[in-house]
């Protein structure tokens, strides 16, 4: 059958043909169920197995070509909307009103640590200035994808969680000030002899992250106002039609509005998630979880095995020394920073020890980072920026799940069995953590009705009559 399928791809030609493409996904998302069960099974996360059968499909067996995989990366952008949309639910204000402080020291911290090590290892190294300044900019982006996934995945509740989901979010808008600022220096050391334009370096990201936040928070309300005079008046399961509706609709935008107006594809739907959770009640707040979380898992899927169908294996060895700088330098980077900032903030010991960990993962923004490269630089230098990270991105999509996994453990907030959570109905209860705001409610509720509970019973007649035949007895003796 395999063989079958190997010529069935192998005869296609390298136009883009939906059928092939959808062909394909079938192939991708059995594939990924099979190998993500088969790595669960073996004590690896379900993430890794998906990304394995991705390789398998496309650098081992060639079963696709390179026009297809692009024509599918609508896809992969419309999976990171969604995942970024969550990190934006989980980010409850008052939650974070008094871990705000630390959470932003953490992310500055790590984000700087590691552009610093990367950057002065190069150096070291002898290597030109703006190939230092540019891998350590890249270095600093997170991937939130894995992430997202295992915690979902596994129930993982904890100040690791806590802290690592904000962080996660915010490190996109730290990344993008620190990438376009050495962007601008590193392509006017290599087009304008040294000439740097600080108005521009400083003012574009500034204004990227700027136009994110308002068009993001614009959706958000989208939700907000929709809730409140319509959806109201619907019944249950129209509700929940609705909501899913709209959560793609936002989600769909935020893509688009990336895509045309230059827009992070992380921090806008992320902002149309926190604008979301902060202006509704706790029934909207969990209808909206469960429709969007029913959604996302196939997605999931297919995102991360064509994240492994991309990779090529053939950039390891290309990479040569400089991809081992770089892999090197972002883990001591990301661990260093991490601690440092925790200690600093004055974080819980399995804050310092393990959130450097889960910040490894790299995928997406990094990709979107390399393409900004390859359009201001000359095609040599480029190209050799994406050989590196995309060398890069391959080490840490494979290792990075298995670290983010590892960390919960050792931090004992991730479920003791290791299983798949399921519902009383039958149905995989694969739903982000409840926010504080939710638990604490439901926690006041189960006290009330405990205390109601507990109240004393006004006593009927009989027990009256009882009482007083038991004393006259006594008297009487």
């Amino acid at each position: 059958m395999l063989l079958s399928l190997t010529k069935l791809f192998a005869t296609t030609t390298e136009t883009f043909d939906i059928y092939y493409a959808i062909t394909f996904l079938a192939v991708l998302l059995i594939a990924g169920m099979i190998l993500g069960k088969l790595a669960e099974k073996i004590g690896i996360p379900a993430v890794t197995g998906y990304i394995l059968a991705g390789i398998l499909a496309g650098p081992v067996f060639h079963l696709v070509n390179d026009t297809t995989i692009q024509g599918l990366n609508i896809l992969s952008d419309i999976s990171i909307g969604f995942i970024a949309y969550q990190i934006g639910i989980e980010l409850w204000l008052p939650k974070y009103k008094k871990s705000g402080k630390r959470i932003l020291i953490i992310t500055i911290f790590q984000a700087i640590f590691t552009f610093l090590i990367v950057c002065l290892l190069l150096l070291a190294f002898k290597r030109p200035l703006w190939m230092a300044l540019t891998l350590g900019a890249i270095a600093c982006a997170t991937a939130p994808a894995p992430i997202m996934m295992i915690i979902k995945r596994y129930r993982v509740k904890g100040e690791v969680a806590d802290t690592l989901v904000p962080v996660t979010g915010l490190d996109d808008g730290v990344g993008i000030i620190i990438f376009g600022i050495c962007l601008s220096v590193s392509a006017a050391i290599l087009n304008n002899n040294g000439h740097v334009n600080i108005a521009t370096a400083l003012l574009d990201p500034l204004k990227e992250i700027g136009l994110s936040i308002l068009f993001g928070m614009a959706l958000g309300l989208i939700i907000v106002v929709a809730n409140k005079f319509v959806f109201r008046k619907y019944g249950k399961h129209e509700r929940n039609d609705a909501y899913l509706s709209v959560a793609i609709c936002v989600v769909f935008l935020s893509v688009a509005g990336s895509r045309f107006l230059g827009l992070s594809p992380i921090l806008t739907p992320m902002v149309a998630g926190a604008c979301f959770t902060n202006f509704v009640n706790k029934d909207t707040f969990k209808v909206q979880q469960k429709t969007v979380d029913k959604f996302v898992p196939p997605l999931m899927i297919v995102f991360f095995t064509l994240a492994g169908a991309e990779l090529d294996l053939k950039v390891l060895i290309s990479a040569g020394l400089v991809g081992v700088v770089y892999v090197l330098g972002r883990a001591l980077g990301k661990f260093l920073g991490a601690f440092l900032g925790a200690k600093i903030a004055k974080a819980s010991k399995n804050v310092q020890r393990y959130l450097g960990l889960a910040l490894l993962p790299q995928g997406g923004v990094a990709i979107g980072m390399v393409l900004s490269c390859v359009s201001a630089f000359g095609s040599k230098e480029g190209v050799f920026i994406q050989t590196v990270v995309l060398a890069g991105i391959f080490i840490f999509e494979l290792i990075g799940p298995v670290l983010v996994k590892l960390s919960f453990k050792k931090s004992n907030e991730i479920n003791a069995d290791d299983s798949i959570p399921v519902s009383e109905t039958g149905e995989l209860a694969l739903e982000t953590p409840t926010p504080n705001h939710l638990i604490e409610a439901k926690e006041e509720k189960i006290e009330t009705k405990s205390a109601e509970e507990t109240k004393e019973i006004p006593p009927n007649e009989e027990t009256i009559k009882a009482k007083e035949t038991n004393v006259s007895e006594k008297n009487t003796k």
